[in-house]
């Protein structure tokens, strides 16, 4: 399940997901339940409708612009 918050200021929505990480290699994620929450861009296509939305583990915001870290 998921959600949306409207950022009314910048004209943006983000979506807010959560999802399991199941890294093996590393101890925090040997909790099979754990769920990490996620918040990503969304954009939409010519007809108004939600393109898919790319999942990032990291993204940063400055000076008006919101960036994936890679």
């Amino acid at each position: 399940h998921n959600g949306y918050i409207y950022v009314e200021d910048l004209d943006m929505y983000l979506n807010v997901y959560h999802r399991h990480i199941t890294d093996d290699s590393d101890p925090k994620y040997k909790d099979r339940n754990a769920r990490f929450i996620c918040i990503d861009h969304m954009e939409f296509d010519e007809n108004g409708k939600i393109k898919p939305v790319k999942m990032t583990s990291e993204w940063k915001y400055e000076n008006g612009e919101i960036s994936v870290v890679e």
